[in-house]
């Protein structure tokens, strides 16, 4: 799994980046999904978009995630035109089964952990982003409206966040919320050997900082409170099991089992 945007934020317009962290979009309305279909259709959405991309291979389930994202620690957030889900992002929050950059930042996330341990907090990581939509206007729009949900979900948790990116979309993150890369870049398996940045948000910090990025100025005037997330889809094995994402599921157990060629 990755956090790859399935857009491509390396120059997003002015007026794009103004218009998100100002609210002033028209666009979806957001929350966070609590059914498995909402949950199936929010993954479908990320196969389609990183299939697009070609960062991934196809499945017969048209389905991307992975099984520490399917978990009761994770809310998969949603942007919705009507009822079409046209965005969405997925925020998990770290547990003793880890988060998917293990794989790939193992003795940097180790310790990234022991530093955020010895300030009493935690770490969530924010991927699985996809956009229906083609322009990159709306699709600013929406990512800065998820990660506002994202961000309150580690703010909650007294965490800080990661992501992994294509370090070309690095500049974005770090300009425009404030994140900072936290190790070399490396290919990333679960995205066809892309390259990937490693990048760390210490929300204490940035919310120290005067001005604050733009985003993080626009988190932090528009609250999403902690019952928010109170009846996020917790992943149970009687919800999963029968449905296409238990059915995925099982499949990657299978894989990972079977070893390499």
């Amino acid at each position: 799994m990755s956090a790859y945007p399935s857009h491509n934020p390396v120059s997003p317009s002015p007026s794009s980046v103004r218009n998100a962290a100002q609210g002033v979009s028209r666009g979806p309305s957001f929350r966070v999904a609590v059914g498995i279909d909402e949950v199936v259709a929010a993954w479908q959405l990320v196969y389609t978009a990183y299939r697009r991309k070609d960062l991934i291979s196809p499945n017969r389930h048209r389905l991307h995630t992975s099984k520490l994202a399917a978990s009761r620690h994770s809310g998969v957030i949603l942007g919705r035109v009507n009822q079409v889900i046209v965005s969405t992002l997925t925020a998990m929050a770290d547990s003793d089964e880890g988060l998917p950059l293990d794989s790939v930042y193992a003795q940097e996330m180790v310790d990234l952990r022991r530093r955020v341990e010895e300030r009493g907090r935690s770490l969530v990581q924010v991927g699985l982003f996809a956009d229906r939509r083609k322009e990159l206007s709306r699709s600013t729009e929406s990512l800065f409206q998820l990660m506002q949900y994202a961000y309150y979900y580690a703010y909650w948790r007294r965490a800080d966040i990661v992501i992994g990116v294509h370090p070309r979309h690095s500049d974005f993150y770090r300009q425009t919320i404030g994140f900072e890369s936290n190790g070399p870049t490396r290919a990333y398996p679960t995205v066809n050997h892309n390259p990937v940045c490693l990048m760390h948000l210490d929300i204490e910090e940035q919310l120290k900082r005067s001005p604050m990025p733009v985003g993080l100025d626009y988190f932090s005037r528009n609250h999403v409170t902690a019952d928010t997330f109170e009846g996020r889809f917790s992943f149970e094995s009687r919800d999963v099991a029968g449905s296409p994402l238990g059915t995925y599921l099982v499949e990657l157990d299978d894989n990972a089992s079977c070893g390499p060629g």
